[in-house]
């Protein structure tokens, strides 16, 4: 084979050669995806074993005024499913004599104990009067939620 019929070869070869790569470069590879959840901003990661769309709150009251006296005089008398959430409703009796103006913090959390959401209600009662309040929160309701008076001052 004389070198120019060599040079033909090779050119030949480098041509094949790049064509091959240019068609496996432009060919989509299947690629094995990981399912990931949801998360935003406001939302958690999808909480195991519950439905799709339970997630954990990420977002939580950071002032909790709580008073062991007024809260020992507080209760909840009521924990349901609400349009698109929950509702914890209640009482609390002032201890006091004097008016006074409490905020009822409750946190919705599935049977471990992870929180989905919380809700805080401000209530004017009388001295020595009981008052009702309720708390509202939306949230995806976990298979069971439950409500936990977290503080009342």
């Amino acid at each position: 084979m004389s070198f120019s019929e060599r040079g033909h070869l090779v050119s030949r070869i480098v041509a094949v050669c790049a064509v091959v790569l240019a068609i496996t470069a432009c060919t989509p590879q299947a690629q094995e995806e990981t399912p990931r959840p949801s998360i935003t901003a406001t939302s958690g990661p999808q909480l195991p074993g519950e439905e799709p769309g339970v997630v954990g709150a990420t977002k939580l009251p950071s002032d909790i005024p709580n008073s062991p006296a007024v809260r020992s005089a507080a209760k909840i008398t009521s924990c349901a499913a609400s349009d698109g959430g929950w509702t914890a409703a209640g009482t609390v009796t002032n201890p006091t004599e004097d008016d006074a103006s409490y905020v009822v913090t409750v946190f919705f959390t599935n049977s471990a104990a992870t929180v989905v959401g919380s809700g805080q209600a401000t209530v004017e009662v009388d001295g020595g009067a009981t008052t009702d309040w309720s708390v509202t929160s939306d949230f995806v309701a976990p298979n069971e939620t439950l409500c936990a008076l977290r503080g009342v001052g």
